[in-house]
């Protein structure tokens, strides 16, 4: 099995410049700036961490795994060599939908 690969200048770099470098990426990528939550799931991921994200719609998750592929190491071509598996579960989506509505006093259809 291969395993991911980091580029040594990520892999050897200190926590500042890490951070750094993944928020210049994102500006670069997104004309943006990234979140602080955005840049410590990707730190998170360069450090070969297990990762799990449970955050609102439009916190801006989807551009997570891409910032985290987009600064793995590249074949001879350019081409990306990394697998990022992204779980999306509606149900639990809809769920949690439901409940912050219940729970602010609008009325709801559906479970909880």
């Amino acid at each position: 099995m291969k395993l991911i690969r980091v580029p040594s200048k990520l892999q050897s770099a200190n926590d500042v410049t890490l951070r750094h470098q993944i928020q210049s990426h994102a500006m670069k990528r997104y004309q943006q700036e990234a979140k602080t939550l955005q840049v410590d799931i990707v730190m998170s991921l360069l450090c070969g961490r297990d990762t799990f994200v449970l955050a609102a719609t439009g916190f801006g998750k989807s551009r997570i795994p891409e910032m985290y592929l987009d600064l793995l190491a590249k074949d001879c071509r350019g081409r990306m060599t990394g697998v990022v598996v992204v779980l999306n579960p509606l149900d639990a989506l809809g769920n949690n939908q439901v409940e912050e509505k219940t729970a602010s006093g609008i009325q709801t259809a559906g479970r909880p």
